[in-house]
């Protein structure tokens, strides 16, 4: 799940990166920069990912993640605020789900409910939802 948000992440990097160099030449180098820091930043957490607490990783990331929602917001006003709502209700409900079953609360290692597929599930939904918010400023 960390490589989703480290391409939102990325993402709203390339929308700060000033119009005149969104195109031609630039506008490739820019893209193609972003996506090997894309790609180098999913390789170090493959590789460094049992050493490190996932709790902060994703805290971090998810807290990256809002930081430019915020910024986001000042930037435009053309967007539907609705998905962004579905998104972080969805997320809440994933970390909810996540930090139950790692308690071992979540449900029986045998029930068909496992609270690792609902986090994913959930955590799916709030990625689509978050797609929803960004495409929502190209229909206005």
């Amino acid at each position: 799940m960390y490589t989703p948000l480290l391409v939102v992440i990325a993402m709203n990097l390339g929308r700060s990166v000033p119009a005149r160099w969104q195109t031609g030449v630039r506008g490739g180098i820019t893209h193609v920069g972003l996506m090997a820091l894309i790609l180098a930043a999913s390789l170090l957490l493959f590789i460094y990912k049992w050493s490190m607490s996932s709790f902060v990783v994703l805290t971090s990331l998810i807290a990256a993640v809002v930081g430019c929602v915020v910024i986001d917001q000042f930037r435009t006003s053309r967007t539907q605020e609705r998905w962004l709502a579905a998104s972080a209700v969805t997320l809440v409900a994933a970390v909810v789900c996540r930090e139950i079953d790692i308690a071992g609360q979540f449900s029986s290692p045998t029930s068909w409910a496992q609270g690792h597929a609902a986090w994913h599930l959930l955590t799916a939904l709030s990625l689509a939802s978050l797609y929803a918010y960004y495409r929502s400023e190209a229909a206005h």
